[in-house]
């Protein structure tokens, strides 16, 4: 079944399940969990000046959680299937990973099964 995109306080939201998270993420904030929400915030995709593709990735959700900057991507559950039929990355997988190498932030990837945080660390891009 397709997703259906719904509409919630003005924003745009690609799925149902994707406004839900959004949802429990202001009761979150609400309770004093996580801090300064922001929805659908762009983060520059520059290295050593130069635009990588649009120059810029809009993300779901940014909020900060116990001093951490998380940037938050709702994600179906093939978001966690590492490769393509191809065996390669695929083009989330390789956007991640890019958004992970520029930013020092935690990159959490929820969907319906559960979150995964990824950050780049050594040189890396890693599960958390």
């Amino acid at each position: 079944m397709k997703p259906r995109p719904t509409h919630i306080d003005g924003y745009r939201f690609g799925s149902m399940a994707e406004s839900l998270r959004y949802e429990e993420l202001k009761l979150l904030e609400f309770g004093g969990h996580i801090q300064d929400l922001e929805v659908h915030p762009k983060l520059k995709l520059r290295v050593n000046g130069t635009r990588i593709g649009r120059g810029y990735y809009t993300a779901d959700w940014r909020y900060v959680e116990d001093n951490a900057v998380i940037i938050e991507e709702y994600k179906g559950a093939w978001a966690f299937k590492g490769k393509s039929s191809h065996g390669t990355k695929t083009a989330w997988n390789r956007l991640r990973d890019l958004v992970c190498a520029i930013h020092p932030i935690t990159l959490r990837v929820t969907t319906s099964e559960g979150s995964t945080d990824y950050c780049a660390i050594g040189g890396k891009v890693v599960k958390l």
